[in-house]
């Protein structure tokens, strides 16, 4: 799992204290990028992501950047991305799915809700994952 959020903390969001292994809780790797680069270079080089979360102001063009790369690779047309906002914003979340992510979530959703929507995300994709390794 790549998440592009910044800093050196795992997790999901700024001050929220969510956290990815919460969610998923034997998540191979939880991987935190700090910009548009660091996310499409690690994607694109690392053949073992099965889901990007997106932070929708990411560093270097946000999300939508991160999106439009990604998926002009045919590797990547199969990859869930999910978009992360700091709030609702229906014209965000229109561009993040027209550009081809999977799903748009509010950062300030709780953790069940988050985790239902990443799981969902893999499923529709057919990404792998454990489901003994998926919080129920």
């Amino acid at each position: 799992m790549l998440f592009t959020g910044g800093g050196s903390r795992r997790g999901v969001g700024g001050s929220d204290g969510l956290d990815l292994r919460e969610i998923f809780r034997e998540v191979d790797t939880v991987l935190r990028v700090p910009d548009v680069e660091a996310a499409v270079h690690n994607a694109t080089t690392d053949p073992g992501v099965s889901l990007l979360v997106a932070d929708y102001d990411l560093p270097g063009g946000g999300a939508a950047q991160v999106i439009r790369q990604l998926r002009a690779s045919i590797r990547w047309s199969g990859v869930p991305i999910v978009v992360l906002s700091p709030a609702h914003d229906d014209t965000e979340e229109r561009e993040v799915f027209e550009l081809g992510a999977d799903d748009y979530v509010s950062r300030t959703a709780g953790a069940e809700y988050i985790g239902s929507r990443l799981r969902a995300a893999v499923r529709h994709r057919g990404a792998p994952t454990n489901p003994a390794s998926v919080n129920p």
